[in-house]
């Protein structure tokens, strides 16, 4: 069934598809919206529930890596924790600390990735972001910017919220990232994983809470 959202002002297509995740039935939602020519794309894993939200042009293109790291750059370990734990504070939660085998991990994912503007979650067994078109600081802020639509009210997963609820997720304590730089047309990819993962079904009030 499709549903139409209004975000910032531009429209979403929004499309259902049915999936099973550890016994339950899920829901996987794919969003669309042109910009343009250019193609950015954010999406979010969880343990029981995916969301994935892509902002593309039409047509693909694939064009060549221009950075693939071999190990964390510190910069951008340090500018990636401490945005992720400024806003965590905002929601009266702990810091993220860094797990190097988490972002070992993410490294290693992000540089499998094409450059083709099109996201695919990895399988690793925690909660994961993914940002496309972003800068580092640019990508957690696109994540949290969900907070806008998040009924506090009425905790629970949604769609267009997803990866907002991970990034303040009371449970989780770790936190691993990793990009890569693709050529001017897609510019930066970027991972990040959560452990313990968030958006656990059933667990949203007591893991999302509003700001101070």
């Amino acid at each position: 069934m499709n549903q139409v959202y209004w975000l910032i002002l531009v429209v979403l297509i929004h499309a259902k598809i049915l999936c099973h995740a550890q016994g339950i039935t899920v829901t996987k939602y794919n969003t669309v919206r042109i910009i343009r020519t250019k193609t950015v794309s954010t999406t979010t894993h969880f343990t029981t529930s995916r969301t994935i939200v892509y902002r593309t042009a039409s047509g693909t293109f694939t064009e060549q890596v221009s950075t693939k790291p071999t190990a964390t750059d510190p910069d951008f370990k340090t500018e990636i924790l401490d945005v992720h734990n400024s806003l965590r504070k905002k929601h009266q939660v702990s810091s993220l600390v860094w797990a190097p085998e988490l972002a070992s991990r993410a490294q290693n994912f992000a540089n499998s990735y094409v450059c083709n503007g099109q996201l695919e979650h990895s399988k690793l067994p925690y909660g994961e972001n993914l940002a496309l078109g972003y800068n580092t600081t640019s990508a957690v802020l696109a994540w949290y910017n969900e907070v806008k639509l998040y009924d506090f009210n009425n905790p629970q997963f949604a769609a267009n919220t997803g990866h907002f609820t991970q990034l303040v997720w009371k449970n989780t304590s770790k936190l691993g990232c990793a990009f890569i730089r693709c050529g001017q047309y897609y510019g930066q990819y970027t991972v990040c994983e959560y452990d313990p993962p968030g958006n656990v079904i059933g667990k949203f009030s007591e893991n999302v809470l509003p700001e101070k």
